[in-house]
């Protein structure tokens, strides 16, 4: 009896095997009838939005990094698209909404009670459609914006990817995109305009030159909008470039509104400042374009790349926030292609480098300042040597703005550049959906090759769960790459199948505190482990819920969405 007991419990077991594998296939099966549906998805997509020939669009279905860059590119388009549809039909529902509403108005009154209570009632049912109506434009305003929001995070994904791909492939890649790309106005006057003007010699940054009483010059707050600073003090003819500063302590940049669109010369191959700067790269052309071209704002810049590209980039700034405000307006401006960018010392680095670099400087800044400016060591107002003790009406005038503090070996001529000060104390602010995945991504290796070879399994990893009676389950420990699953429960022990309301597959974890964590499935799709979670949820699992693992530890939700919109499918698991 012992015998025949241990018989079929190892027939048992592999009968188990034999359907979890074939439960894996299944899923596997699935899996690859979703992508081709996603694929054929993506080609028509390309084909609506872009003027890919044939080689071109299999070029960037056959790549990767492209492929990834594209398909975000193409769902924000198709979702502008929708959005845009959207807020027509609500503005039509809300017109129809509005002149129900007014009809119920004009009707006359009745004279007797009989025609009275025949138009209560016909305004009551008016009354009725109208409010539908309108209830109906607010519900499609509603679903308006959520597209909207949706298209950019799309379109903040595909500035990622090129923010962390080669210098000179996310060149070519947004190259690629902005010269084939159907919809963009801004991008066919660009495309026309491309190679009808010659380079401008680089070295300089010419900002623009207002003359005296007329156009001030425009910066950007800390929260990005857009302020006015000082009028610009007359400036002779001929007086026109601002050599770009050895190190750039005040932000410079300037928006212009559309209808004042102004020829600035664009440098080409400028020297740039010392130390961390952040710029916007707007845009990444084979030839040359015209100086009207990005006529709205300045300072403008072109860089030579060593694929015979150039890529323009805007203004000037000292750190990532004020960067990333002059990018929201920029994309605003209809350059839905501009993302911010990073240099040390005039070299183009990771964002997420400079980032890191530039909070440290300010940490250091902050902490030499306190230390030099301690109580009783600052001069008293008004008493350094060699200072009048009149209050001319430029001391006035610079005490109530000190970005108009300069220095005396400056020439009178040279005109004011739009400057930012940075206040004592800044109130953290909300990262950007770039800032936030550049974060999550800096503490992994620059490959997904490199954080997969990383895991080594623990030596008897699953010895844990070797306990007679326990549901079958896979041990998410010995498991390499990155994976979706579902919890469905957490056991001090292991459990039987029927706790766990009979749902296979089945994964089991030994949580930090000794206990048996449960989850269901292994999938490669965010929207995969939803059905799943659903199905979980109907299962009797009310409290069911999608998480990640990689290279067998938990990790949150978020920081798995970065990896695998940074690497793609090389990241993924191996089951």
């Amino acid at each position: 009896m012992e015998t025949m007991a241990v018989r079929l419990r190892i027939e048992a077991d592999s009968l188990q095997q034999m359907a979890l594998r074939g439960a894996d296939d299944v899923r596997e099966a699935e899996r690859a009838l979703l992508a081709e549906q996603q694929q054929e998805e993506f080609r028509r997509r390309l084909v609506k939005y872009y003027y890919l020939g044939t080689d071109e669009q299999e070029m960037v279905l056959d790549n990767t990094d492209r492929s990834r860059y594209f398909m975000a590119r193409t769902k924000a388009l198709e979702q502008y698209d929708a959005a845009a549809d959207a807020t027509e039909a609500a503005k039509v529902n809300r017109t129809l909404g509005e002149a129900l509403k007014q009809r119920t108005e004009q009707i006359p009154s009745a004279e007797d009670e009989l025609r009275a209570a025949e138009r209560n009632a016909g305004n009551a049912v008016l009354l009725a459609r109208a409010g539908a109506l309108l209830a109906r434009a607010d519900s499609l305003d509603d679903v308006a914006r959520r597209l909207r929001g949706a298209a950019a995070i799309n379109e903040g994904q595909a500035a990622v990817m090129l923010q962390g791909a080669d210098e000179e492939d996310a060149t070519a890649l947004m190259a690629l995109e902005m010269r084939t790309r159907r919809t963009e106005p801004l991008l066919a006057v660009a495309r026309g305009q491309a190679g009808t003007q010659p380079d401008v010699a680089g070295g300089d940054v010419v900002p623009p030159v207002a003359t005296a009483g007329s156009d001030t010059q425009v910066g950007l707050d800390r929260s990005g909008d857009a302020i006015a600073s000082m009028e610009t003090r007359s400036t002779p003819p001929g007086t026109r470039a601002v050599p770009i500063p050895a190190k750039l302590v005040t932000d410079i940049f300037e928006l212009r509104p559309p209808t004042e669109r102004r020829a600035s010369p664009i440098a080409m191959d400028a020297e740039m400042p010392e130390g961390i700067v952040f710029k916007v790269q707007i845009g990444a052309f084979r030839n040359a374009i015209p100086e009207e071209t990005f006529g709205d704002m300045t300072p403008v810049m072109g860089e030579r790349v060593g694929n015979g590209l150039v890529r323009y980039t805007a203004g000037l700034f000292t750190t990532f926030d004020q960067a990333a405000g002059a990018k929201d307006q920029v994309r605003d401006r209809g350059y839905r292609d501009a993302f911010v960018v990073a240099y040390r010392n005039g070299q183009r680095i990771p964002l997420g480098q400079a980032m890191r670099e530039a909070r440290t400087g300010q940490d250091v800044a902050v902490a030499r300042e306190t230390e030099i400016t301690m109580p009783g060591e600052r001069d008293a107002p008004g008493t350094s040597a060699g200072t009048s003790t009149e209050e001319p009406a430029t001391a006035v005038a610079v005490a109530e703005n000190p970005s108009l503090v300069r220095s005396t070996a400056e020439p009178t001529t040279e005109p004011v550049v739009a400057t930012i000060e940075r206040p004592s104390t800044v109130a953290a602010s909300a990262p950007t959906p770039e800032e936030e995945v550049a974060t999550l991504l800096a503490k992994y290796p620059a490959s997904a090759t490199e954080i997969v070879d990383r895991f080594v399994p623990v030596e008897r990893a699953s010895d844990y769960y070797n306990v007679p009676g326990a549901a079958p389950a896979r041990q998410v420990e010995t498991i390499k790459g990155l994976f979706f699953t579902v919890q469905v429960g957490v056991y001090s022990k292991p459990v039987a199948l029927d706790k766990l309301f009979n749902i296979t597959p089945l994964n089991s974890e030994l949580t930090e505190t000794g206990k048996i964590r449960y989850t269901t499935g292994l999938f490669f799709d965010t929207e995969e482990a939803r059905i799943r979670k659903d199905g979980a949820v109907q299962s009797g699992v009310k409290d069911a819920f999608v998480t990640a693992y990689l290279n067998g530890k938990r990790i949150p939700m978020r920081e798995a969405a970065a990896l695998l919109q940074r690497f793609g499918t090389e990241i993924l698991a191996r089951p």
